[in-house]
């Protein structure tokens, strides 16, 4: 146990307390392991006000605005940091299929969708997939996807939609860390 852990008492101790407690921890090591909670499918104002309200630090996973989420930009706008929830084909939800990326899309299409999503979301400090089991899953639409992201050094996280992923593997080969 570090100094720190030794001092936390045994018994019940408010939020307050439990925070106050991580800021110490947070400022006495840097070699302990970090936490970092990823909340996805925002899109509504009432959502982003909610997790301002949480008394940890939590990174909003936001959709590009379409027609069910109009104010999205103006979300992102209203955090220090956020995410994009960029949206993946998937092998059972068809809804998306148009607005999503597809596993049949030619690089410059992806391009385009990645180019729209970074001028909309400048201050994104990644991405992560909505959905995208298919498009997750297949080998060489990941390479693909990584090499627009190079381009415009955009960092990803895979929300893990299925178990086949490829990102791992596509990732590597083209120098990306997990």
């Amino acid at each position: 146990l570090t100094k720190v852990e030794k001092n936390i008492p045994k018994k019940r101790v408010t939020i307050d307390k439990k925070l106050e407690v991580v800021k110490k921890i947070n400022n006495t090591s840097h070699n302990l392991p970090k936490l970092a909670i990823i909340m996805d499918d925002i899109g509504f104002l009432e959502e982003a006000e909610k997790i301002k309200k949480i008394p940890f630090a939590i990174t909003p996973s936001i959709f590009p605005p379409n027609e069910h989420y109009s104010n999205t930009i103006a979300i992102a706008k209203s955090f220090k940091y956020h995410m994009v929830h960029f949206p993946m084909e998937a092998y059972k939800y068809k809804n998306i299929r148009e607005k999503a990326i597809n596993v049949s899309d030619k690089i410059e299409v992806v391009e385009e969708k990645v180019q729209k999503m970074q001028r909309d979301f400048p201050n994104a400090v990644a991405i992560n997939n909505h959905t995208g089991s298919k498009y997750t899953c297949d080998f060489d639409a990941m390479e693909q996807f990584f090499t627009v992201l190079n381009r415009y050094d955009i960092d990803f996280i895979d929300s893990r939609t299925a178990s086949g992923t490829k990102c791992q593997e596509a990732g590597k080969l083209l120098n990306r860390k997990f």
